[in-house]
């Protein structure tokens, strides 16, 4: 009797599990980062407006790179900062 089929699909799902709980752990940084930037922005507007300005910017050129790059599913992100520094 041969167990190979039955190993590779241990082996997939083994692999799926992981996998799965690895974007998750990613989702929920990504998530909490966010939150984090939001409330980090929200204290400068009412202290700095100028700097939140510059920051706000930069995060949003940061998730624009991202989006794009989910778009094609590309892994390496080219993440260009020096637009919002030129202003």
């Amino acid at each position: 009797m041969d167990c190979r089929p039955r190993d590779l699909s241990r082996q997939s799902n083994v692999l799926h599990f992981k996998t799965e709980a690895q974007f998750n752990i990613h989702r929920d940084n990504m998530i909490k980062a966010y939150d984090e930037l939001l409330k980090m922005l929200t204290a400068l507007d009412r202290t700095d407006p100028e700097v939140k300005e510059k920051y706000r910017e930069t995060a949003s050129i940061i998730v624009e790179n991202m989006a794009k790059s989910l778009k094609v599913c590309r892994t390496n992100l080219s993440i260009d900062t020096t637009q919002s520094e030129r202003g």
